[in-house]
């Protein structure tokens, strides 16, 4: 169950129990949940969660998990590492970048590229 109109802001569990900020994807009357319990979702589980759709619907993110603002989706970019500030947020870096370009030093760069990589999925605005 949706609270407040919102798309994605907070899922009521057959429990009772209100869990916030788990994104939703909607298909038609029934949203689906899309993540693990972890809030964290891969590619396994992107595909899965959209196996079933048409392959011309249109993409659209969500800034926030409160639905404060909506941007079609732009591009996707497979050649980057996340490296999180916390559980919400973190920096991006493009492997296609130079140390002396990601302000960092050859030997702090090379600890970022040997991360695993992230599919980065970017807005139009």
């Amino acid at each position: 169950m949706l609270s407040s109109g919102s798309q994605v802001a907070e899922w009521q569990s057959m429990r009772g129990d209100w869990v916030e900020a788990i994104p939703i994807i909607h298909t038609g009357s029934n949203p689906v949940l899309t993540t693990n319990k972890n809030n964290v979702m891969n590619i396994k589980q992107l595909k899965e969660s959209i196996a079933n759709l048409p392959d011309e619907m249109e993409v659209v993110l969500q800034k926030d998990s409160e639905g404060n603002g909506y941007s079609p989706l732009e591009g996707v970019d497979s050649d980057a590492v996340y490296i999180p500030y916390n559980t919400w947020s973190g920096d991006v870096y493009s492997m296609g970048w130079t140390s002396d370009e990601a302000d960092m030093s050859d030997k702090q760069w090379q600890e970022i590229k040997s991360k695993p990589r992230t599919l980065i999925l970017y807005p139009v605005n």
